[in-house]
């Protein structure tokens, strides 16, 4: 299978700042249909043993590894880490998200795609998986 590779991001979203969490967000600015990539986006890529080697000097320096902002948008890819480029890091976490991303492990690409009709004016909301919020430590989650 041949993957597009171009990356980019669907004019029709915009990021919001959202208060509430002290985050961004991506929201749409006219409808949506479904089945609709509304974003393709390149990653960085981060052996896992450079991610581990972080947190250790971190917890050596005494420093909290919440507070290691990259933390927040790393994500699992294969054996390593890897950060997303473009707006794939600023989704929020919902339990009934509407769009859903999809990776290209060949092409280093995440896509995120929206699963039904989105509204204008609505947040795209994409699912960690519980696994997330375990890995991370995280009691709470707040569910748009």
């Amino acid at each position: 299978m041949v993957v597009e590779s171009k990356p980019f991001i669907d004019p029709r979203l915009e990021l919001q700042w959202i208060s509430e969490i002290q985050g961004w967000g991506v929201f749409t600015t006219e409808d949506l249909p479904p089945n609709l990539i509304i974003e393709r986006s390149p990653l960085i890529l981060f052996p896992e043993k450079i991610v581990d080697m972080t947190y250790w000097m971190l917890q050596a320096e005494g420093i909290r590894s919440e507070s290691f902002m990259l933390d927040r948008y790393m994500i699992r890819w294969g054996d390593s880490s890897a950060i997303p480029l473009g707006w794939c890091g600023l989704y929020n976490h919902s339990d009934t998200n509407n769009v859903t991303f999809q990776a290209h492990y060949e092409a280093t690409l995440m896509e995120i795609r929206t699963l039904r009709p989105i509204a204008r004016g609505a947040q795209c909301l994409v699912s960690y998986g519980s696994e997330w919020f375990q890995a991370k430590g995280y009691i709470t989650k707040v569910d748009f």
